[in-house]
């Protein structure tokens, strides 16, 4: 029997799609990739220097304005490389990507789950870490910092369903569904189900338009960079920030019409920031190690403010306690990566070791089956 699961050091999808040139991909696809970590990390950031109290309302507003931004721009480019894998039969697509998410998705939750029992930040009444039972209902309600894998694993099932049905007219049935069911889902108390619905259409047009994405984004970026710009800072004043943030009105058709424009912003940063040379490579860099950063610079940041709060902090600390864990989480969690080499490489950031012990259990126990 073959469990084997394929997984690469990417926290999106890493499948070489026909319809995305290798050649273009290593020059913007990687940079947006390291565009979006840097602004899901920055959030993190800022969230956990509020935990213990060193929040600066500045970070808080900046955060709050990238919001629309950096998950749209994250699962958008997940769609675009997830051809490949979406086009393989239904048994290859379980092994090789929605067993190889929930296997990441459960290690790492209860790897979160035991370091917050600890030293987690106190969330209320969903405080990760504080109940044995999350670690059965995180499979329904995802513990905070790895929702995104849980995400994948549902948008790939969702993915090969509407293969069958790819057109237009499902796209927009799509979008409209999402639009619609976002509002119904706006009083639930967990955001990952409103996220699940908000971000489905913005994988899926990855998946089924990234050629258009691909052929004129090149082309108009430079004419249509600006006048995005000033669109969605027009639109995020209109709104006000503390709607962007999770404000409970009503408002059908607002968030996904915002992300969408926050996505389109985000792709032309970077497509523009890929031709600089000074940040190009380091954007890059991010963007082939968003699987790392993406799974242990949460933890990091905790355990650096958890020790940090332990003491009597200057004045100023809210000024610099974000940068500092954001410039700390970053570099530690590939350290991490690296120091853990085969060992990590196998069981913690792939699916390679244990669908490969449990693949060669199965094949020792099943002879022995047989013959009774």
């Amino acid at each position: 029997m073959n469990f084997s699961s394929t997984g690469r050091n990417d926290a999106t999808v890493d499948d070489a799609s026909p319809i995305v040139p290798s050649n273009q991909r290593m020059v913007w696809l990687d940079a947006a990739k390291g565009l979006s970590i840097l602004l899901v990390a920055f959030h993190h950031a800022e969230l956990t220097a509020t935990s213990i109290g060193e929040d600066w309302a500045g970070f808080d507003r900046l955060s709050a304005f990238f919001q629309p931004i950096r998950m749209p721009l994250f699962f958008l480019i997940s769609g675009m490389l997830a051809a490949s894998a979406v086009s393989k039969s239904w048994r290859e697509l379980a092994q090789s990507k929605i067993a190889y998410f929930l296997y990441l998705y459960g290690l790492w939750s209860t790897i979160i789950w035991i370091c917050y029992s600890f030293i987690g930040p106190d969330g209320g009444r969903y405080t990760t870490g504080s109940s044995v039972k999350q670690l059965i209902t995180m499979w329904i309600i995802p513990i905070s910092g790895t929702w995104f894998l849980w995400l994948l694993a549902i948008y790939f099932v969702l993915a090969k369903c509407l293969n069958q049905v790819k057109s237009v007219f499902t796209f927009i049935l799509l979008v409209v569904f999402t639009t619609v069911a976002v509002e119904v889902f706006l009083y639930f108390p967990h955001s990952s189900w409103r996220s699940m619905l908000i971000y489905a259409p913005f994988f899926v047009g990855g998946l089924w338009y990234s050629r258009y994405i691909v052929k004129y984004l090149p082309r108009y970026v430079s004419i249509a960079f600006p006048l995005v710009a000033i669109l969605y800072y027009a639109a995020i004043n209109y709104v006000g920030l503390d709607f962007v943030q999770g404000s409970s009105e009503q408002a059908p058709a607002v968030r996904l019409t915002l992300s969408a424009i926050g996505l389109i912003l985000g792709l032309g940063a970077a497509f523009l920031l890929s031709r600089l040379s000074v940040v190009r490579e380091q954007l890059a860099f991010l963007g082939r190690n968003t699987l790392s950063i993406y799974l242990a610079h949460g933890i990091i940041m905790t355990a650096v403010a958890f020790g940090l709060s332990q003491f009597s902090l200057p004045p100023s600390s809210p000024l610099w306690m974000t940068p500092l864990l954001l410039l700390i989480a970053l570099p530690a969690s590939l350290g991490i990566r690296y120091a853990l080499g085969q060992f990590g490489d196998r069981w913690l950031y792939s699916s390679k070791g244990f669908f490969g012990l449990t693949s060669e259990i199965l094949d020792r126990i099943t002879p022995r089956l047989a013959q009774r």
